[in-house]
């Protein structure tokens, strides 16, 4: 009894070698990787910076505060490459598409160890005008050690005080508002650049005490 093997089963002589490197091939075609559906999941998969997309910074959007302690737990175990790519990426995001609210990261992000974040995180705020975010703002403007931040910082603020001078911010934020100016002012006699931002901040406050 003579058995035949069908045509498609069939390999002519020579082409044996060919057969087991299509299977190797086909070992490597990548599979779908399921994106995490949790800030945790999230934050855990961007600790390398190439997992960093447009895409995935979906998630960010307008978060709460109650998002804060899981997000900044996570945020803290960033290496710098992926946090200086997230705001980075928010920023452009936010400009080219305003239903996208990335404020609250950017907030949060004042805090952050490195300069060069936190002053990316300045310029991703220039259109805040809550007024939550002059507190942190002070705070860098009176403590940080890099003087381009503490001017990004200046500047922030000068909105604010523009809003005071047109009597469009509340009294309780105006006086810390203007105490903190002239405070940074005194100790920042011998950086120009930052001095003359504050300067600039205080000049829509007319009535302030400026030495």
């Amino acid at each position: 009894i003579i058995f035949v093997l069908p045509a498609f089963l069939r390999l002519n002589r020579g082409e044996e070698r060919y057969a087991q490197p299509l299977v190797a091939i086909s070992h490597e075609v990548p599979t779908t990787m399921t994106a995490p559906t949790t800030l945790t999941g999230m934050l855990q998969l961007f600790r390398n910076s190439d997992e960093v997309t447009r895409g995935r910074l979906r998630m960010f959007s307008n978060l709460r505060e109650r998002d804060y302690t899981t997000f900044w737990g996570d945020w803290t175990k960033l290496p710098l490459g992926s946090r200086l790519r997230m705001i980075t990426l928010m920023n452009e995001i936010s400009e080219e598409h305003v239903d996208y609210d990335f404020k609250p990261v950017l907030r949060w992000a004042l805090a952050d160890a490195d300069a060069d974040v936190r002053q990316r995180a300045i310029d991703g705020l220039a259109e805040e005008d809550n007024p939550r975010v002059i507190a942190p703002l002070l705070h860098i403007l009176t403590s940080d050690p890099q003087p381009a931040t503490r001017s990004a910082a200046a500047l922030a603020l000068a909105r604010f005080c523009e809003y005071a001078a047109l009597e469009e911010l509340a009294e309780s934020h105006v006086t810390p508002l203007i105490d903190g100016l002239t405070a940074a002012l005194a100790s920042n006699r011998d950086t120009p650049e930052v001095y003359r931002r504050i300067i600039e901040a205080l000049g829509w406050v007319a009535d302030a005490n400026i030495d």
